[in-house]
């Protein structure tokens, strides 16, 4: 079976923000393209942290906020990062996401999922 490309776009939680990321998902290879501009760098000690926020029925293990951490990433001074990514595999299944999202996690731990949204996908 074949699956169309997926398209999720992020803006920011905050008004007034510029940041914005976009996520091109192929479920057939369950690689993503993610492009993300105009984020702040981080100081020393935290990273952004991708996440698949999935459906609670759905048959995929999260943490308790529903969410798979996806990748963790770093901007470059003009606050952009772009890169090919792997996904999970609740991609396959379009209505299993529900929402994709990015934080600002301790770079240590970035899978305890502290912070919440500075990006996400409209609802």
């Amino acid at each position: 079976e074949r699956y169309k490309a997926l398209t999720y776009v992020l803006e920011s939680t905050q008004k007034n923000s510029p940041a914005t990321a976009r996520v091109v998902v192929n479920p057939n290879n369950l690689e993503a393209t993610i492009a993300v501009q105009n984020l702040p760098p981080l100081p020393p000690g935290k990273v952004y942290a991708l996440w698949t926020v999935v459906d609670p029925n759905a048959p995929y293990t999260t943490d308790d906020k529903r969410a798979i951490l996806t990748e963790v990433f770093q901007v470059d001074e003009g606050g952009n990062f772009k890169q090919t990514i792997v996904v999970p595999k609740a991609f396959r299944s379009e209505e299993s996401v529900t929402k994709v999202a990015v934080t600002i996690e301790n770079a240590s731990a970035p899978q305890k999922h502290v912070g919440t949204p500075i990006l996400i996908t409209g609802s």
